[in-house]
């Protein structure tokens, strides 16, 4: 059998696909803004990841339950950050600022969780960590400034950037506490259980939502549009960022965000019809240079001497079907 990646880098690759997913997540959200409203998106989009994941988490699901018990308090915390919270607010928030904004905003994300995991796991920042920080926000402010930083100053902000910030508080805290407490029982079985606490939660809102709100329904481009978020930005990437944690810490989990900016703008040329210009190049070169800064830099650990074969890297496998596969 051939020998590809090593853990490290298949968690590396698989927190690029998750960025990836998530830009996808930002650009579609904003066709979804005008026809699905925000509660009713977010409902929608875990409803149905719950009822795609079921069929593959049962086999996990049993035996699970005195984990679940003992850890109950981080279950609940961990399915109300990570579901309720999280994507609810972001399309919330898509309703009432911009997406130059809420990009600004949310690239505070790594320094926050930086500044958690100092406080909660004891890791102290070092200062290539720093800089990669600094390169790669230099690189997203070169994007959405479109080359020229004189355009951030008539940026406008509002609640909308507020509750943006606000969630990316509760990211870094949810990935900090995934790593601080891990929750021992199958990945795919942990988001079945994180997805069903958090649902009742965003269940909430979207039937308040529903009594507010004038009858509407959901065009085919919409229902589309759940489809690709309940599938990639919800199930792959939530396994994906699981995998990256356990293997990379939050502190670089983190610093992959920087990807999304980046990966949204070269999205939006094909489904915007925005063009490729110099300022992409540049503003890209900062945020790569950044992220090798700040997670491969002086990290001679993450050499691949020590390989595995992909599908034994994969989350998505029980260690029984790993060791089936490697026969």
């Amino acid at each position: 059998m051939n020998y590809l990646l090593s853990p490290k880098t298949f968690a590396f690759l698989g927190l690029a696909a998750t960025n990836l997913f998530w830009a996808g997540n930002a650009v579609l959200a904003r066709f979804a803004s005008d026809g699905v409203p925000p509660f009713t998106l977010a409902f929608s989009r875990w409803a149905l990841a719950l009822l795609i994941l079921l069929p593959f988490a049962a086999p996990y699901l049993k035996g699970t339950w005195p984990e679940v018990r003992r850890q109950w308090p981080v279950v609940i915390v961990l399915g109300f950050l990570g579901i309720t919270i999280y994507n609810t607010v972001l399309y919330l928030a898509a309703h009432s600022t911009t997406a130059v904004n809420i990009t600004l905003m949310s690239s505070n994300l790594p320094l926050i969780t930086l500044l958690i995991s100092w406080l909660m796991l004891n890791e102290k920042p070092r200062g290539w960590q720093l800089f990669g920080i600094m390169s790669s926000l230099l690189g997203i402010t070169v994007i959405i400034s479109n080359g020229d930083l004189s355009q951030l100053l008539s940026l406008q902000f509002n609640i909308g950037d507020l509750l943006i910030l606000g969630i990316a508080f509760c990211w870094s805290l949810y990935s900090v506490i995934l790593r601080k407490y891990p929750i021992n029982i199958h990945p795919v079985a942990l988001l079945t259980v994180l997805i069903a606490v958090g649902l009742p939660f965003t269940f909430v809102l979207f039937f308040i939502e529903l009594r507010m709100l004038p009858p509407f329904s959901i065009s085919k481009s919409g229902s589309l549009i759940i489809l690709y978020v309940a599938i990639f930005p919800s199930i792959f990437a939530y396994l994906f960022w699981g995998y990256g944690i356990k293997q990379l810490g939050p502190n670089i989990a983190a610093l992959s965000c920087y990807l999304m900016p980046l990966f949204t703008a070269l999205l939006a040329i094909p489904l915007l019809g925005e063009s490729l210009h110099t300022y992409h190049l540049i503003g890209g070169a900062f945020v790569l240079i950044g992220l090798y800064f700040g997670t491969l830099f002086k990290r001679q650990k993450l050499s691949t001497k020590t390989s595995l074969p992909v599908n034994a890297a994969s989350p998505l496998l029980p260690k029984n079907r790993q060791a089936d596969n490697d026969k």
